[in-house]
């Protein structure tokens, strides 16, 4: 199984992914061909009987001197899934995770393999970098070839070779690969791309796993609600979700359609000042709520036109919430930069919706608007 890409491409050549696999290369190289050959594999991989420090780093740049495929395949794999993160970190971010990550693979490999040889390749760290993209993007599809071509998601893919390495682990290292690095690769990227969006080192979406797990947080309360009791994961934490829920769920219900429909009516009257008033008791019912998608466009729209520019960034906002899969998306969040950037002065805001259209391809008119909202903003 060969993964040949994603649906995530980056728009521009990742100079630092090219550069690493370009390391990859000429060390394998000088260690083939240079006179050196012999000295240089000893130097830079990790001996597992008397390391130096700084083969802790340098060991994930040398691969197997017997043949191109180690190379190859690491190669194919770090492509895949390095150009992406690439985008999403910024190339000096993107190269220091890289370097951290596979540092910390080899320091921990000794402590859970036991007596090795020598621990040569980039397998951990571009395990770690496929991991890595599952959590931002989990819904990605990956370009798979295996008997043909496949797109699956990138959470199934990553569990996939988890799974596969995980069973060649209790096998034994018979067959030369060190699963150990592999599996310490996947744990390490995925828990260090969480805790960046837990701490917001990057700036969360409503596409990552950090998402994803709120939200299924939040239907677990919802369920529990419905059955008075509590429930899911965090009970204590949801304990009086049920009571809560209980004294308002009914009328809610009743007043929610109504709501919606008092704002399409004001809509249609061209009352913008109705609009907001209905809107406003909308959202003492229901705080993230969405007309029809058409209707929640012109919703966004009128607002913006008419000055309500906060209001029009939350309806933006809450159109590419409900309707992630939206043809208007990309206008969509270009208009909502533009009103954080020119309107609400909120660079914070700003910087996160920008960060999701450079992680998708842009048209070239999109891209040109882009980049002088980036100048606008400072980035």
């Amino acid at each position: 199984m060969i993964p040949l890409g994603t649906d995530r491409p980056s728009a521009v050549v990742p100079r630092v992914t090219v550069g690493i696999l370009a390391i990859n290369t000429l060390v394998w190289i000088a260690c083939i061909r240079s006179p050196w050959a012999d000295g240089v594999y000893r130097s830079l991989a990790l001996s597992g009987f008397d390391p130096h420090w700084w083969q802790y780093a340098t060991y994930q740049f040398v691969h197997d001197r017997g043949s191109i495929w180690h190379l190859l395949g690491n190669a194919i794999f770090f492509w895949a899934f390095g150009s992406a993160l690439e985008r999403r970190f910024g190339s000096l971010l993107f190269a220091t995770v890289y370097l951290a990550l596979g540092t910390a693979v080899g320091a921990l490999y000794p402590l859970v393999a036991g007596p090795f040889g020598m621990l040569v390749g980039a397998s951990g760290t571009v395990c770690a970098c496929a991991a890595a993209f599952a959590v931002f993007y989990p819904r990605a599809r990956v370009l798979l070839l295996f008997w043909g071509f496949w797109r699956v998601p990138a959470l199934w893919f990553v569990a996939i070779f988890a799974a596969l390495d995980f069973i060649g682990f209790t096998r034994g290292r018979g067959d030369g690969v060190a699963y150990e690095a592999h599996l310490l690769g996947f744990a390490l990227g995925g828990i260090s791309a969480f805790i960046m969006l837990w701490l917001k080192v990057l700036p969360r979406d409503d596409f990552d796993l950090f998402f994803i797990l709120r939200q299924w947080h939040r239907r677990a309360q919802m369920r529990a609600a419905v059955a008075d009791r509590p429930g899911g994961a965090f009970e204590s934490a949801s304990r009086d979700t049920a009571q809560r829920f209980a004294a308002t769920a009914k009328p809610t219900d009743d007043r929610i359609p109504l709501a919606r429909a008092t704002i399409m009516a004001s809509m249609r009257a061209d009352d913008w000042t109705k609009v907001v008033e209905d809107m406003r008791t909308l959202t003492a019912l229901v705080p993230q709520w969405s007309l029809a998608e058409p209707a929640q466009l012109q919703l966004a729209n009128g607002l913006h036109e008419h000055g309500h520019h906060a209001l029009a960034a939350d309806a933006y906002a809450n159109l590419l919430r409900v309707h992630p899969r939206s043809s208007q998306r990309e206008a969509v969040q270009l208009m909502l930069a533009t009103i954080c950037v020119r309107y609400l002065r909120d660079p914070d805001r700003a910087r996160a919706t920008i960060a999701l259209l450079r992680a998708s391809p842009l048209s070239v008119p999109a891209a040109e608007v882009l980049a002088r909202l980036e100048r606008e903003l400072g980035a």
